[in-house]
């Protein structure tokens, strides 16, 4: 009865010892970073909750699927391999990575016993011409104490809507005679692929200046009227009424060089001096 008894107690002591020393818990929600549109988007914050053992020191580290150790900017793939870049901070004010790489860029803590919540900053990084549709990625999130490792993994997860792009270059008439002069300008559009986009000119900033009548300002009050066109025969204006006479286009993804035709009419007689005159060119997708 004697053996039955010692054997009775060593069931019931060995629970109790392995309990007195348990591993840290980490759970942390998926990261959603909106949508996104081309802008930085940096508004969201994710919370990390450890529970470790009392005076417990510990670490939690950060690693993407898609990258290695030292994560300072993430990708998030869509549909056939496209990718949108990231970054995950420490800090409110996005200056401290947080990565995976002990005594680099991981968070430290010691246990109390009870939750500690620490935030995630996530960044959607601006100018990626990435693709419609929706992003993933998964973050492995882990806490490393002397009692081991614990880990979860965390999806990551954004939907772009598109962006597009633009730049311009200056059109230049030269010198004005009375002949009728023409010119073009560049506009350089790169948009996300598939994207479909109208781009409309305005009036400028002459007083009394039309889309279909533009006029450049000089000295003395003098106004020399001016045409922008769609084609190289200038036989269609350029204006800023959508489906009248705007260009619209689908885009390729790549930069786009659209040219705009200038020209000036013959016979107009105006003060000598400089005339200049500034459009806004608005592209709508």
């Amino acid at each position: 009865m004697r053996h039955h008894l010692l054997l009775w107690l060593c069931l019931l002591l060995a629970p109790a010892a392995i309990a007195q020393n348990p591993p840290c818990s980490i759970s942390v929600p998926a990261i959603h970073l909106g949508t996104y549109a081309g802008s930085r988007v940096a508004t969201g914050v994710t919370p990390v909750s450890v529970v470790c053992p009392p005076s417990t020191s510990y670490t939690i580290g950060l690693r993407s699927n898609a990258g290695g150790a030292s994560n300072s900017v993430r990708a998030m793939r869509g549909s056939r391999g496209a990718k949108l870049n990231y970054q995950l901070f420490q800090d409110a004010a996005h200056s401290v990575n947080w990565g995976s790489e002990i005594g680099t860029d991981v968070v430290a803590g010691v246990g109390t016993g009870s939750v500690q919540r620490f935030n995630i900053y996530p960044v959607l990084l601006q100018g990626q011409p990435s693709p419609q549709g929706e992003y993933t990625d998964a973050v492995t999130v882990s806490v490393t104490s002397n009692r081991g490792t614990y880990s979860v993994n965390v999806p990551v997860i954004a939907n772009a809507t598109g962006l597009c792009v633009v730049l311009s270059t200056s059109m230049a008439f030269g010198s004005y005679g009375g002949s009728a002069i023409a010119s073009t300008s560049t506009i350089s559009l790169t948009c996300t692929a598939n994207i479909t986009y109208d781009i409309a000119l305005s009036a400028g900033t002459t007083t009394g200046a039309t889309p279909s009548a533009r006029k450049m300002a000089g000295p003395n009050g003098g106004m020399l009227s001016y045409g922008l066109y769609r084609d190289a025969a200038m036989t269609l204006n350029w204006g800023a009424t959508s489906g009248s006479d705007t260009l619209t286009g689908v885009a390729t993804g790549l930069l786009q060089p659209i040219t705009v035709y200038g020209k000036i009419p013959a016979g107009q007689i105006v003060p000598i001096g400089n005339y200049s005159d500034s459009i806004t060119a608005t592209i709508t997708y």
